[in-house]
């Protein structure tokens, strides 16, 4: 019950986590982020992003790690696993697509301004390593 009295606190850490992303990411050609629907308010409770292809979303992953930052995919579609791959679906790719391109950037309220940056900073290098998946410079 003591965390519902910072609850607005750790949601609007959450949501300037995403914008902070969102800010310094969203200028790439090759990075999308989910918007929020009209008329709706996300607690952002997860930064998520959208890489042009898994090659890409695992050199971020993977470098992230290399750095001591967790990060991790979109969760796997339930179709994709091996419980529940026999049984009949109905599927159009987005799914799969998703968890393929998709990437959770560390996103904990108590994230500091610094973190936010280190985090940034690792992307970038990153995409700047392979010229072809950098669109333009940090903004």
């Amino acid at each position: 019950r003591g965390q519902m009295e910072v609850l607005e606190e750790r949601v609007q850490s959450r949501r300037d986590n995403f914008s902070f992303y969102k800010k310094h990411l969203s200028h790439l050609e090759n990075i999308e982020f989910l918007e929020e629907p009209n008329g709706f308010y996300s607690n952002r409770w997860l930064s998520c992003i959208l890489t042009d292809s898994f090659e890409t979303r695992e050199s971020i992953r993977l470098e992230l790690l290399e750095n001591q930052i967790e990060s991790r995919p979109l969760w796997k579609p339930l179709h994709e696993q091996p419980v529940f791959e026999k049984y009949p679906n109905k599927l159009n790719g987005v799914s799969s697509d998703l968890f393929r391109r998709g990437l959770c950037l560390p996103s904990g309220s108590s994230l500091s301004y610094n973190e936010l940056n280190q985090i940034l900073d690792i992307i970038l290098k990153v995409l700047q390593n392979d010229k072809k998946l950098l669109s333009q410079q940090r903004p």
